[in-house]
């Protein structure tokens, strides 16, 4: 691990280096030779990775794991009763992420457009602020055009006449899902009528959803007024009402994501709430109240991770545990943790949140993230239980909820030796059997 750290220190210092190097060779240049020397650097750069991933190839054959490896480059994972051609499967193995380049760009309407702002800001600056505003618009209509003409002659960012028929063919059939899996990277290809089925499933468990008839346009209407009257009596200002007042009225849809490395590949519902009623309020509160998530216990990546346990040492009679919360948003305790983000904010009783008193701030943090009207399939429901996966509010509630659940680990007389978070997952390392299983 160590030596690990000091190469990605070592690349971090070359990258710094050369990109400083880059720029101060690039200083006197004109623009065209600047162009000329970037695509002459990026050509450099790909011929030393295709030398270098030549070596690596010729080593891993002698070794006999290339065929291993070659065989695993397939990031396809077909669930549905379809069958996919070679040159379907080609084509979903470049990502979800990849991008066409378009056949023609309108360098013109770029340049008139950068020109007209130029114009409506001059008037404003003064004469070197307009001289470094200029530079930059130079170089930002620049970029497009040398990005378009070098990544035009790159194979692996053109389609074929028969790549874009398949892929054409794939975005009209009605009969298949294509998304991404719930972890990872990768392509899962679903049958839609399995799709539905399974989340109607979901969708019918009462406990956490319920059926409703219509859209939320009378919840719009009540929390527009909630806000409206927050602001008359002068307890939100200005630039606080725009933020989170609504723009829009879009339903919330909810969708599934397939557990491929389970059995029977059960789907995560996820909510995609963007442009809805409470969106606005939600990101902000989070934003807001963000320094309520961290957590001495709280891991950022496998590398802090690693830095937290690094310096602690186990005997020989120690073990070691992880614990996993089941369906953490949906199972959250809305009411028991907007009460401890509460306690928090209001640690003193006469203190007041951006103008709001506790009460105030219960009724916001309520309408974010209690029930929550979603569609799918054409069909509308309430969900009455936790929160939604997909709410700019939710990570809040789940890092409030499991800090408040790891102080009282270290309260109930069995403290672990390590204890680490990682969203709803737990390591620990106890002395003894018996204090796992009080917990």
């Amino acid at each position: 691990m160590r030596a690990i750290k000091q190469h990605r220190r070592n690349i971090y210092q070359i990258e710094t280096t050369y990109l400083q190097k880059r720029k101060d060779f690039e200083q006197d240049m004109g623009l065209i030779s600047r162009l000329n020397v970037r695509r002459f650097l990026r050509a450099c750069e790909k011929d030393e990775f295709n030398q270098a991933a030549s070596k690596h190839k010729q080593k891993l054959c002698r070794l006999g794991y290339w065929q291993n490896i070659e065989n695993n480059l397939n990031v396809v994972t077909n669930l549905s009763s379809k069958k996919l051609g070679n040159c379907e499967i080609d084509l979903l193995n470049k990502g979800l992420d990849f991008g066409i380049l378009p056949g023609k760009f309108n360098f013109l309407q770029v340049r008139a457009n950068l020109e007209k702002f130029y114009q409506e800001c001059r008037p404003f600056l003064q004469q070197q602020h307009r001289i470094k505003l200029k530079r930059l618009l130079i170089n930002q209509y620049s970029k497009p055009i040398s990005s378009f003409f070098y990544k035009k002659k790159e194979d692996e960012m053109v389609l074929t006449r028969k790549e874009k028929e398949t892929l054409r063919t794939l975005s009209q059939g009605t009969s298949i899902i294509i998304c991404k899996p719930d972890k990872g990277n990768g392509v899962v290809v679903l049958d839609r009528k399995n799709h539905i089925k399974k989340m109607g499933t979901i969708l019918k468990d009462k406990t956490k959803f319920q059926p409703r008839k219509g859209n939320a346009n009378l919840e719009n209407k009540k929390f527009q007024g909630f806000l409206s009257r927050l602001k008359k009596k002068g307890v939100l200002d200005d630039s606080v009402y725009n933020q989170i007042r609504p723009t829009a009225a879009v339903t919330p849809t909810i969708y599934g994501l397939p557990k491929v490395h389970k059995d029977n590949v059960p789907l995560r519902p996820i909510l995609c709430s963007i442009g809805s009623l409470t969106y606005q309020c939600a990101s902000w509160l989070s934003k807001s109240l963000k320094e309520l998530r961290g957590h001495p216990s709280t891991a950022k990546d496998t590398f802090h991770f690693i830095k937290m346990i690094a310096d602690h040492e186990l005997g020989c009679n120690h073990i070691m545990c992880s614990f996993d919360v089941k369906n953490l948003f949906t199972n959250i305790p809305v009411d028991f943790t907007v009460n401890l983000i509460l306690d928090k904010v209001f640690a003193d009783k006469e203190s007041k949140f951006h103008g709001l008193n506790r009460t105030e701030l219960r009724k916001m943090i309520n309408w974010t993230c209690k029930n929550t009207v979603l569609q799918f399939n054409e069909k509308y429901c309430t969900q009455v239980c936790g929160v939604a996966m997909g709410s700019p509010i939710a990570p809040l509630m789940a890092d409030v909820f499991m800090n408040w659940l790891i102080d009282n680990i270290n309260k109930i007389g069995c403290s672990p030796q390590i204890i680490c978070r990682y969203v709803d997952d737990i390591f620990c390392t106890f002395d003894s059997k018996e204090k796992i299983d009080i917990i």
